[in-house]
Protein backbone atom coordinates (compact mmCIF):
# COMPACT_ATOMS: atom_id res chain seq x y z
CA UNK A 1 0.00 0.00 0.00
CA UNK A 2 1.19 3.54 -0.75
CA UNK A 3 -0.36 6.62 0.82
CA UNK A 4 -2.12 9.01 -1.53
CA UNK A 5 -0.68 12.44 -2.28
CA UNK A 6 -2.73 15.47 -1.22
CA UNK A 7 -2.97 18.85 -2.96
CA UNK A 8 -2.90 21.95 -0.73
CA UNK A 9 -3.96 25.15 -2.48
CA UNK A 10 -5.25 28.70 -1.94
CA UNK A 11 -7.11 28.63 -5.27
CA UNK A 12 -10.80 29.43 -4.68
CA UNK A 13 -11.75 27.47 -7.77
CA UNK A 14 -11.34 24.33 -5.62
CA UNK A 15 -13.51 25.68 -2.80
CA UNK A 16 -17.13 24.57 -2.35
CA UNK A 17 -18.05 27.00 0.45
CA UNK A 18 -18.00 30.04 -1.82
CA UNK A 19 -20.36 28.89 -4.57
CA UNK A 20 -22.52 32.01 -4.86
CA UNK A 21 -22.75 32.66 -8.60
CA UNK A 22 -23.65 30.54 -11.67
CA UNK A 23 -20.08 30.92 -12.87
CA UNK A 24 -18.64 29.51 -9.65
CA UNK A 25 -21.20 26.72 -9.60
CA UNK A 26 -20.11 25.75 -13.11
CA UNK A 27 -16.45 25.92 -12.09
CA UNK A 28 -17.03 23.69 -9.06
CA UNK A 29 -19.00 21.22 -11.16
CA UNK A 30 -16.02 21.09 -13.51
CA UNK A 31 -13.77 20.50 -10.50
CA UNK A 32 -15.73 17.41 -9.46
CA UNK A 33 -15.87 16.12 -13.02
CA UNK A 34 -12.09 16.47 -13.23
CA UNK A 35 -11.70 14.59 -9.94
CA UNK A 36 -13.67 11.69 -11.44
CA UNK A 37 -11.71 11.83 -14.70
CA UNK A 38 -8.44 11.45 -12.77
CA UNK A 39 -9.87 8.84 -10.35
CA UNK A 40 -9.28 11.11 -7.36
CA UNK A 41 -11.02 11.51 -4.01
CA UNK A 42 -12.16 14.98 -2.92
CA UNK A 43 -10.26 14.39 0.35
CA UNK A 44 -7.06 14.66 -1.67
CA UNK A 45 -7.64 18.40 -2.12
CA UNK A 46 -7.32 20.88 0.75
CA UNK A 47 -8.23 24.52 0.13
CA UNK A 48 -6.61 26.89 2.64
CA UNK A 49 -7.70 30.36 3.66
CA UNK A 50 -5.56 33.13 2.20
CA UNK A 51 -4.53 34.81 -1.02
CA UNK A 52 -1.00 33.50 -1.48
CA UNK A 53 0.17 31.83 -4.66
CA UNK A 54 2.03 28.93 -3.08
CA UNK A 55 1.47 26.80 0.02
CA UNK A 56 4.62 26.54 2.13
CA UNK A 57 5.48 23.32 3.94
CA UNK A 58 4.73 23.50 7.66
CA UNK A 59 3.91 21.26 10.66
CA UNK A 60 0.23 22.17 10.29
CA UNK A 61 0.28 20.85 6.71
CA UNK A 62 1.81 17.58 7.91
CA UNK A 63 -0.85 17.21 10.62
CA UNK A 64 -3.65 17.87 8.14
CA UNK A 65 -2.17 15.33 5.74
CA UNK A 66 -2.25 12.58 8.37
CA UNK A 67 -5.84 13.46 9.22
CA UNK A 68 -6.74 12.58 5.65
CA UNK A 69 -4.66 9.50 4.93
CA UNK A 70 -3.78 6.35 6.80
CA UNK A 71 -0.76 4.07 6.61
CA UNK A 72 -0.47 0.39 7.33
CA UNK A 73 0.48 -0.29 10.98
CA UNK A 74 4.01 -1.48 10.18
CA UNK A 75 4.79 1.37 7.78
CA UNK A 76 8.09 3.25 8.03
CA UNK A 77 8.05 6.90 6.97
CA UNK A 78 11.07 8.61 5.43
CA UNK A 79 11.39 12.40 5.32
CA UNK A 80 13.99 15.04 4.76
CA UNK A 81 15.16 17.14 7.72
CA UNK A 82 13.17 20.25 6.78
CA UNK A 83 11.47 22.39 9.42
CA UNK A 84 8.04 21.21 8.27
CA UNK A 85 8.64 17.79 9.85
CA UNK A 86 9.81 19.04 13.25
CA UNK A 87 8.30 21.20 15.96
CA UNK A 88 10.14 22.16 19.15
CA UNK A 89 12.80 19.64 18.25
CA UNK A 90 10.33 16.74 17.99
CA UNK A 91 9.08 14.83 14.98
CA UNK A 92 5.61 16.01 13.91
CA UNK A 93 4.89 12.64 12.32
CA UNK A 94 5.67 10.73 15.51
CA UNK A 95 3.31 13.03 17.38
CA UNK A 96 0.36 12.39 15.08
CA UNK A 97 1.00 8.72 14.27
CA UNK A 98 2.55 5.57 15.68
CA UNK A 99 4.85 5.02 12.73
CA UNK A 100 8.61 4.87 12.83
CA UNK A 101 10.34 7.69 10.99
CA UNK A 102 13.81 8.09 9.53
CA UNK A 103 15.42 11.10 7.92
CA UNK A 104 17.52 11.20 4.77
CA UNK A 105 20.94 12.82 5.36
CA UNK A 106 20.71 16.33 3.83
CA UNK A 107 23.80 15.92 1.66
CA UNK A 108 22.37 12.91 -0.19
CA UNK A 109 18.64 13.39 0.36
CA UNK A 110 17.97 14.23 -3.29
CA UNK A 111 19.57 10.96 -4.41
CA UNK A 112 18.12 8.55 -1.83
CA UNK A 113 14.54 9.80 -1.83
CA UNK A 114 12.39 7.91 -4.38
CA UNK A 115 10.14 10.99 -4.56
CA UNK A 116 12.92 13.39 -5.51
CA UNK A 117 15.02 10.93 -7.45
CA UNK A 118 12.71 9.46 -10.12
CA UNK A 119 9.03 9.55 -9.10
CA UNK A 120 8.32 13.29 -9.19
CA UNK A 121 10.58 13.88 -12.19
CA UNK A 122 9.06 11.05 -14.23
CA UNK A 123 5.50 12.14 -13.42
CA UNK A 124 6.21 15.81 -14.18
CA UNK A 125 7.65 14.83 -17.57
CA UNK A 126 4.37 13.05 -18.43
CA UNK A 127 2.39 15.99 -17.06
CA UNK A 128 4.27 18.59 -19.13
CA UNK A 129 3.71 16.49 -22.23
CA UNK A 130 -0.03 16.41 -21.53
CA UNK A 131 -0.03 20.16 -20.85
CA UNK A 132 1.62 20.83 -24.20
CA UNK A 133 -0.76 18.50 -26.05
CA UNK A 134 -3.84 20.10 -24.52
CA UNK A 135 -2.52 23.66 -24.57
CA UNK A 136 -3.28 24.18 -20.88
CA UNK A 137 -2.52 27.59 -19.38
CA UNK A 138 -3.33 29.43 -16.15
CA UNK A 139 -7.02 29.53 -17.08
CA UNK A 140 -7.27 25.75 -16.70
CA UNK A 141 -5.25 25.40 -13.51
CA UNK A 142 -7.85 23.08 -11.96
CA UNK A 143 -7.63 20.53 -14.77
CA UNK A 144 -3.87 20.82 -14.94
CA UNK A 145 -3.21 20.48 -11.20
CA UNK A 146 -5.62 17.59 -10.79
CA UNK A 147 -4.02 15.87 -13.76
CA UNK A 148 -0.66 16.09 -11.97
CA UNK A 149 -2.22 14.84 -8.74
CA UNK A 150 -3.76 11.93 -10.63
CA UNK A 151 -0.46 10.96 -12.21
CA UNK A 152 1.26 11.06 -8.81
CA UNK A 153 -1.53 8.97 -7.28
CA UNK A 154 -1.79 6.22 -9.86
CA UNK A 155 1.82 5.31 -10.58
CA UNK A 156 2.00 1.49 -10.47
CA UNK A 157 3.33 -0.17 -7.28
CA UNK A 158 6.00 -2.07 -9.20
CA UNK A 159 7.47 1.17 -10.54
CA UNK A 160 7.52 2.74 -7.06
CA UNK A 161 9.12 -0.39 -5.64
CA UNK A 162 11.81 -0.14 -8.30
CA UNK A 163 12.65 3.41 -7.22
CA UNK A 164 13.18 2.24 -3.63
CA UNK A 165 15.27 -0.73 -4.72
CA UNK A 166 17.56 1.38 -6.88
CA UNK A 167 18.01 4.34 -4.53
CA UNK A 168 18.35 2.32 -1.33
CA UNK A 169 20.10 -0.76 -2.82
CA UNK A 170 17.40 -3.07 -1.47
CA UNK A 171 18.23 -5.62 -4.13
CA UNK A 172 21.92 -5.78 -3.13
CA UNK A 173 23.38 -7.53 -0.05
CA UNK A 174 26.17 -4.97 0.25
CA UNK A 175 26.33 -1.72 -1.76
CA UNK A 176 29.69 -0.92 -3.30
CA UNK A 177 31.33 2.43 -3.94
CA UNK A 178 30.65 2.11 -7.67
CA UNK A 179 26.97 1.29 -7.10
CA UNK A 180 26.63 4.36 -4.85
CA UNK A 181 28.21 6.55 -7.50
CA UNK A 182 25.74 5.28 -10.09
CA UNK A 183 22.89 6.76 -8.05
CA UNK A 184 24.44 10.21 -8.41
CA UNK A 185 25.79 9.68 -11.92
CA UNK A 186 23.69 12.55 -13.23
CA UNK A 187 26.18 14.91 -11.57
CA UNK A 188 29.04 16.13 -13.74
CA UNK A 189 32.61 15.41 -12.55
CA UNK A 190 33.08 19.15 -12.01
CA UNK A 191 30.09 19.34 -9.66
CA UNK A 192 31.23 16.28 -7.73
CA UNK A 193 34.63 17.83 -7.05
CA UNK A 194 33.01 21.02 -5.80
CA UNK A 195 30.85 19.30 -3.24
CA UNK A 196 32.62 19.37 0.10
CA UNK A 197 30.67 16.42 1.44
CA UNK A 198 31.80 14.07 -1.31
CA UNK A 199 35.38 15.32 -1.07
CA UNK A 200 35.39 14.54 2.65
CA UNK A 201 33.88 11.11 2.06
CA UNK A 202 36.52 10.33 -0.54
CA UNK A 203 39.31 11.33 1.85
CA UNK A 204 37.88 9.20 4.65
CA UNK A 205 37.53 6.29 2.25
CA UNK A 206 41.14 6.62 1.10
CA UNK A 207 42.43 6.87 4.69
CA UNK A 208 40.46 3.78 5.66
CA UNK A 209 41.81 1.77 2.73
CA UNK A 210 45.40 2.79 3.49
CA UNK A 211 45.12 2.04 7.21
CA UNK A 212 43.87 -1.45 6.39
CA UNK A 213 46.41 -2.09 3.68
CA UNK A 214 43.77 -2.27 0.97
Amino acid sequence: MRTRPVLFTFDKRFRSSEITTPRRKLAFQKFHETLETNLLDAKQVVVLQGKKNYVAESPSIIREYFRRVSCEPESVIFTDMGNAFFENGESVIERVSSHRTYQYPPAVHQYISPNDHFHHGAVKAKWRKIQAQKGWGQDVAVQSELCLLGLLTHQTPNVIRGYFEKNMFLDKPCPTRSSCLKVIEDMTPKKKKKMLFFRECRLEHDDFMKSHGL
